[in-house]
């Protein structure tokens, strides 16, 4: 991604699974740590894949939205 002046940066996201009571809770938060998707699930296993998925279709969400620039 660019930004006005040219030079690029780009989104650093993280994965985080944890025990919660009965369940399991996924997070996918941005690296000052705020949480930008959040689920639980049942099992570790699907905890960990629900949020490996949610991050993957958070990245493709990003590369095939239209930039700022090419809006009119």
């Amino acid at each position: 991604m660019s930004r006005k002046d040219g030079s690029s940066y780009f989104a650093m996201f993280d994965i985080k699974v944890r025990k919660r009571s009965r369940s399991w809770e996924w997070t996918v938060c941005a690296l000052p740590g705020k949480p930008v998707m959040l689920g639980r699930e049942r099992s570790r296993e699907a905890a960990s894949y629900k949020g490996a998925r949610a991050l993957f279709l958070l990245l493709s969400a990003q590369h095939t939205a239209p930039r700022r620039d090419q809006i009119r």
